[in-house]
């Protein structure tokens, strides 16, 4: 039920894109590109959400988690080049990328990422935006590992998450595993930055808040009357 809410406040968010011209994006490079073209765009985070998971009291004893389609040679071949370098140093690595293991989604998602020390990060190109995976390690105690990108975020490589080419990423675990008071202070930071400014609840008020002043400014300048809402409506979030 929790997932037909998110779809239904999505395809609301798309009209409201539509009809009032505010297309918010996550990607600071994208956001770049279209400004070239003359098209402004409003720039919010993906946002940390409760659903994403929690931390519980369980023991991590996986050193490392892939979650998600690998879709390229190179990101395929990356990702079970760290399994196996990290198998040869005698750690745990579990992939799940629809292949050898299905996809994780919720409480078993919950339950996997906060046995994981890490959640690993190889992009497709250096241009993908594909934050969400921090959010979501965050919301569960792990520590992002990822390759430098184009994109530009709030988070600080060495405070709030780890970046690093992927041939050092198995030294780097390794590291960490053995300096475990470090790591817990990346994964506090992290989690406590993106639980107290980048929300996705702040992102979609943001998003709204930007598609009413553009829809009143419209209404103003065609004459129309504004339109009140009905108080007894609201999307189920």
């Amino acid at each position: 039920m929790k997932g037909k809410r998110v779809v239904l406040l999505l395809v609301f968010l798309c009209f409201l894109a539509l009809a009032s011209q505010v297309w918010a994006i996550s990607s600071t490079l994208y956001a770049k590109c279209l400004a070239q073209y003359g098209i402004t765009s409003l720039l919010v985070p993906r946002g940390y959400h409760p659903g994403y998971g929690q931390v519980l009291d369980l023991k991590r004893d996986i050193a490392a988690v892939w979650m998600g389609k690998t879709r390229n040679r190179r990101r395929k071949r990356a990702v079970y080049w760290l399994r196996e370098q990290l198998e040869k140093r005698g750690q745990v690595m579990h992939i799940y990328d629809g292949g050898e293991r299905g996809f994780i989604f919720g409480e078993e998602r919950t339950q996997i990422l906060n046995r994981a020390w890490f959640v690993l990060n190889v992009l497709p190109d250096p241009t993908w935006e594909v934050s969400i995976r921090y959010y979501v390690a965050a919301a569960n105690g792990a520590v992002v590992l990822t390759e430098p990108g184009e994109n530009e975020y709030p988070f600080v490589p060495g405070k709030h998450l780890l970046e690093c080419p992927i041939e050092r990423m198995p030294d780097t675990v390794i590291y960490y595993l053995e300096h475990e008071q470090e790591w817990r202070s990346i994964s506090d930071a992290m989690l406590s930055l993106v639980k107290g400014g980048f929300t996705l609840e702040q992102s979609i008020a943001c998003i709204l808040s930007r598609a009413e002043r553009v829809l009143d400014r419209r209404r103003q300048n065609c004459g129309y009357e504004p339109i009140v809402a009905d108080p007894s409506f609201a999307l189920p979030i």
